[in-house]
């Protein structure tokens, strides 16, 4: 294997920028302000109605009263009510097949759906003043709402009747509801300290909580006949199976303020917004919580949602700020490996050396482009699923060949995992080399113009090949960019113009013959971004006739 100073120097700056990532939780965060100022976003859901093209969410505007929706790109339609002042709070959706999406009007006192792409109808409740909260779809075509004032619980059928049910104890207030796949409806009382219970019949059925004063608030259905809610008093998250029985699971994070809760998209984890903490929280079924903080000194996150495109994809965990006047996103956090893949006698091995809190495995995925087919044991959202300890090689996960760029995430969370990479001759097995691997997170912050290549070097037995990928990771986006050559002492030697669409991947062999240099020692490669609006990223390796291999990430100048 060959090396260099310059060489040594890049890796040490990749390293030094991949430890400051994963020094907390490193989830990708992006945050979209909403048009109208002061519209205090509250609920949000409603994911499947969106175009599947767009895949993002519905929310509510409290204030500015409007209901909304966000696509994945962060574009956001606005939707006036007619009813004046009428305080829309909580959204959910109807069975997909329905196309509907239910929401409560607070101050107006009623209850309305709108039917997409934007035409609203309202019902109102009959009890006056009863100020409806939470909602949920029934098995049947309804909407079940919470009568916070009114002490009820109410249900909207398809024809638009409307029918209440009394909590027996006054003063309950009921705030969050859920339906599950029985015909029960459960609900929490926020004044009342417990959890509700009404059948198809109206009966209700009531399961003190065993911390006083908790303050429960909302509440979902969990993977095994349960139901999992947030207490924002107790600073607790709860759990209730079908037969009462109740498990609290304490915060890391002192007065947090739990307030929303959805079941994430691996039906095995809950996410929920921390309103007095500026966190989103994640807890497991076993009660493990991690907790992500957001990057907004001004925040104040209350509803949740976990978005999907129409194939199956998560687009990540939604959530409203309503002091910030946003709708915020998070996703899971990747290592990047640009130059990753298997071609002729090479391919890569994948060394899993994760911390506990990551133990429950990764996905590798292929970075995909346009037009792109998916390996055959390889589904397109999914990727392939691997224990989160060991060494795999690459051939035995992903059958497509070539040079690509590979994804590493977490199956649970949003931390990136802890892998190391080799690029492996199975010819000669001795010949190997680090590949470097750097956190997605860090790449969205650094969002590189120019990427700098030390050590470029091409003669009678050494030559430069060059690797550049667009690693947006679908999102459509691509780049132009040019790449130049320039000699030791900065001459600028030869230039060619290049263009990727969204997930492709450039593999330059021998770049400096490419950029017609002859002759080169210790020169550098680089690759300035001239146009698009994807993120980049890049390996230089130097391959000599003996069998060494030297490889240099890009450095940002």
């Amino acid at each position: 294997m060959t090396s260099s100073r310059a060489a040594r120097r890049a890796f040490a700056f990749l390293t030094a920028l991949s430890s400051v990532a994963g020094a907390a939780r490193a989830a990708v965060f992006k945050d979209f302000a909403v048009p109208t100022p002061a519209s205090a976003p509250t609920g949000i859901g409603g994911a499947g109605l969106i175009d599947p093209t767009v895949g993002g969410v519905w929310f509510t505007e409290f204030e500015a009263n409007r209901i909304s929706r966000i696509a994945e790109d962060g574009t956001i339609v606005e939707y006036p009510l007619a009813t004046p002042s009428s305080g829309p709070a909580a959204i959910a959706q109807y069975p997909t097949s329905i196309g509907r999406i239910g929401f409560t009007e607070a101050k107006a006192n009623k209850i309305a759906y709108v039917q997409p792409p934007g035409g609203v109808v309202d019902f109102a409740i009959p009890t006056p003043g009863s100020n409806p909260r939470g909602v949920a779809p029934g098995s049947d075509q309804t909407i079940w709402f919470t009568e916070f004032d009114g002490n009820k619980i109410g249900v909207l059928d398809f024809q638009g009747r409307i029918t209440e049910y009394a909590i027996p104890i006054p003063h309950s207030g009921p705030l969050g509801i859920t339906s599950s796949s029985g015909s029960d409806i459960w609900f929490t009382e926020f004044k009342g300290n417990k959890i509700g219970r009404i059948d198809g019949q109206g009966v209700v059925r009531e399961y003190p909580l065993p911390t006083p004063a908790s303050g429960p608030t909302a509440i979902v259905a969990g993977p095994n006949a349960e139901f999992w809610f947030t207490m924002f008093h107790a600073n607790k998250i709860g759990r209730i199976s079908q037969d009462g029985t109740i498990t609290e699971f304490p915060l890391p994070t002192p007065d947090s303020g739990p307030t929303d809760i959805q079941i994430g998209w691996d039906r095995q984890t809950f996410w929920f917004t921390e309103r007095l903490a500026r966190k989103i929280g994640n807890i497991s079924t076993d009660g493990k919580v991690r907790e992500y903080i957001l990057p907004a000194s001004v925040s104040e996150p209350v509803g949740i949602a976990i978005g999907f495109r129409g194939d199956g994809r998560s687009t990540g965990v939604w959530f409203t700020d309503t002091r910030g006047n946003k709708v915020g996103r998070l996703n899971e956090d990747h290592l990047v490996l640009v130059g990753a893949g298997t071609s002729g006698a090479w391919g890569t091995e994948l060394e899993f050396a994760n911390p506990s809190d990551l133990a429950e495995g990764v996905y590798v995925t292929p970075q995909l482009g346009e037009g792109s087919v998916c390996a055959p044991i390889i589904p397109c959202f999914s990727g392939a699923s691997l224990p989160a300890r060991g060494t795999a090689a690459l051939s035995s996960v992903i059958s497509a060949p070539g040079v690509q760029t590979l994804y590493v995430r977490p199956t649970r969370g949003l931390d990136a995992p802890t892998t190391r990479a080799q690029l492996v001759n199975g010819a000669r097995p001795t010949q190997a080399v680090e590949l470097p691997a750097i956190q997605l997170s860090t790449l969205e912050t650094m969002n590189p113009s120019t990427l700098s290549f030390p050590s470029a070097t091409r003669s009678a037995n050494v030559h430069s090949n060059l690797v550049v990928a667009e690693v947006s990771h679908g999102t459509g986006r691509g780049i132009d960019f040019l790449v130049e050559a320039y000699s030791a002492t900065g001459d600028r030697l030869g230039a060619a113009a290049f263009s990727l669409t969204s997930g492709n991947t450039l593999f330059l062999v021998d770049v400096l013959q490419r950029l017609g240099v002859g002759e080169l020692e210790d020169g550098q490669i680089r690759v300035t971004k001239t146009g698009g609006t994807g993120l980049m990223w890049g390996l230089l390796a130097t391959l000599t006739d003996d069998g060494g291999v030297t490889v240099s990430p890009g450095m940002n100048p």
